[in-house]
């Protein structure tokens, strides 16, 4: 099985809005481990990407910039596995 390690943070912060969340195979304190070939890991990307982008809903606000930046993670990681 293909996996995924994204940043926990941002994985947090996307599951606990309950939106679909891919499979998670493992996790720990730094990265949750997911299936590469869910259904669901195109809504996560999408999700990170409007939070990754420097307009998006957390723009300018710096209490923000780590979720910013685990999104920004998020996206690179996924775009580097999956050509969704």
């Amino acid at each position: 099985m293909n996996t995924i390690k994204v940043p926990a943070y941002f994985f947090d912060d996307y599951d606990v809005r309950e939106l679909p969340t891919p499979r998670v195979i493992t996790r720990n304190s730094r990265t949750v481990t997911v299936a590469a070939n869910d259904l669901n890991l195109a809504e996560l990307l999408n999700d990170a990407e409007h939070y990754a982008n420097r307009y998006g809903p957390t723009a300018g606000d710096p209490d923000y910039a780590g979720l910013r930046s685990s999104a920004r993670a998020t996206v690179r990681a996924i775009k580097k596995f999956a050509t969704i």
